[in-house]
């Protein structure tokens, strides 16, 4: 059955809850997995990466069940070193904590693994770990998009830079309890994220590990994880883009946030307080880099220059956010010049046009407009509202605009004046032709082509 939906721009209202925190979520069901017996964590959304972290878990001995749709069972492997014919395969999918929590908890399990992954993962940067492999005597390859590392992690101080990265410290944090003695861990730089850290630190307590000291220092003796029952929290970082949304005039009211919550993200909503104040701002990012988007958001509407510090790390990840950001907000503006300037219709257009144009692949114009959206007079616009679904063909190849263009170009020259062919019949036409394309798009390309809707495309006979 066929269904269309439309969805028009509309001022936002209501109560919201934030899905489960994913940060949590990895941490809670890590510790599960390397406690002594059965944990119950509550409140998980079963996310692509929160799988990625349950293959990986399973991978190393662990099991799972779902007691509900959001609580999982997990029967952890007891923080043993397992005895492995060879070593295991973590397939991390495009999780970069997965990745990063794992590697070193594979040492000290498994005596290492094979990682492999999807989309950038393989690409992100690994050296405070390669460093500390190489004075440890830990041997590591990346061949053919994979990961592979080999040895034995051995108590002793552990000395890594802390302007990468926090999850190479929660990986360590949670990899050094299981050695036979004390550790310290020591950041050679400023710790960032920090909060991170801490949220790291009380996953640990819940099984019964404790880690002293703060700021660049801990020391990690060793311990036993226990079994625990524990619930994820909502997300602060998802709620930032309601939190922004709120500050651009919408009744939205965010629920179910735990105000004394470890999540770093949390600053979000006395930065909201502080944006309504005019004037010029400077908001250091580098505990909460997450936060830019919705922040951005915020600083663009506000009454005064906000300058965004320490922002250098986004680059770091899956793509350079916050030149793609930058880029995509340019293009998008340039291309729907005429809709911006004279409120003409959209011009059809696909993530994978976009992607061509600014030289990236299409995956990261999809992350750079995901949860993004443009503020224009009253209307709050998606990013995404922006883009058209790509048209293909039966066989599901893509098909150029200029292919669909030609066919809406020769069905009208050819359509019968006193029955102009609505687009609906356009669409259905096209179909015949082994082209998918949906009745708003039709109308998308007919304006961009300056054909008029049916109705004055009629014409009467001559008597």
């Amino acid at each position: 059955m066929r269904m269309d939906v439309r969805i028009r721009p509309h001022a936002l209202a209501g109560a919201v809850t934030p899905p489960p925190s994913k940060s949590m979520a990895h941490r809670l069901l890590l510790a599960a997995a390397l406690a002594d017996g059965v944990s119950t964590v509550k409140n998980v959304a079963l996310s692509q990466d929160i799988e990625a972290t349950l293959r990986c878990m399973a991978a190393l001995g662990a099991s799972w069940e779902r007691a509900d749709k959001s609580t999982l069972r997990v029967t952890g492997i007891g923080g043993k070193r397992k005895p492995f014919p060879e070593l295991p395969r973590f397939d991390c999918g495009e999780s970069g904590s997965t990745l990063r929590f794992l590697i070193p908890i594979a040492l000290a399990v498994a005596g290492g693994g094979m990682f492999t992954g999807r989309g950038r993962l393989m690409e992100r940067p690994q050296k405070p770990y390669f460093d500390l492999f190489d004075e440890k005597g830990i041997s590591y390859e990346q061949a053919a998009g994979a990961l592979t590392v080999r040895g034995t992690l051995t108590p002793g101080e552990y000395r890594l830079a802390g302007n990468v990265s926090s999850q190479f410290f929660t990986g360590l944090l949670f990899a050094l309890p299981l050695l036979g003695g004390g550790s310290t861990l020591v950041s050679t730089t400023r710790l960032e994220s920090r909060d991170y850290v801490a949220m790291t630190r009380d996953a640990l307590a819940r099984a019964g590990v404790k880690i002293d000291g703060e700021a660049e220092r801990f020391a990690v003796p060793p311990s036993v994880y226990r079994f625990f029952d524990a619930a994820v929290e909502a997300d602060w970082s998802q709620a930032g883009f309601w939190y922004a949304a709120h500050f651009l005039g919408n009744g939205v009211e965010v629920c179910g946030l735990n105000e004394a919550s470890a999540q770093g993200d949390r600053v979000v909503k006395d930065l909201l307080e502080r944006f309504k104040a005019a004037g010029e701002q400077s908001v250091d990012v580098s505990d909460c880099p997450d936060l830019l988007p919705p922040l951005a958001v915020m600083a663009a509407r506000r009454d005064g220059t906000t300058h965004f510090v320490n922002a250098a790390r986004l680059r770091m990840k899956e793509s350079d956010r916050l030149t793609t950001t930058a880029a995509l907000l340019r293009a998008l503006v340039q291309y729907q010049s005429g809709f911006f300037l004279r409120g003409d219709g959209l011009r059809p257009l696909t993530m994978q046009q976009m992607a061509d144009a600014l030289q990236v692949n299409v995956s990261t114009v999809s992350r750079a407009a995901q949860g993004k959206a443009l503020q224009f007079g009253e209307k709050v616009l998606p990013l995404r509202s922006f883009f058209t679904t790509a048209v293909s063909s039966a066989a599901g190849a893509e098909i150029s605009n200029d292919t669909v263009k030609q066919k809406i170009t020769y069905l009208i020259a050819h359509e019968d004046p006193l029955t102009p062919l609505s687009d609906d019949a356009i669409r259905l036409a096209l179909e015949g032709m082994n082209i998918r394309i949906s009745r708003r798009t039709v109308a998308k390309y007919r304006t961009v082509l300056e054909f008029p809707p049916a109705n004055l495309r009629k014409r009467e006979p001559h008597l």
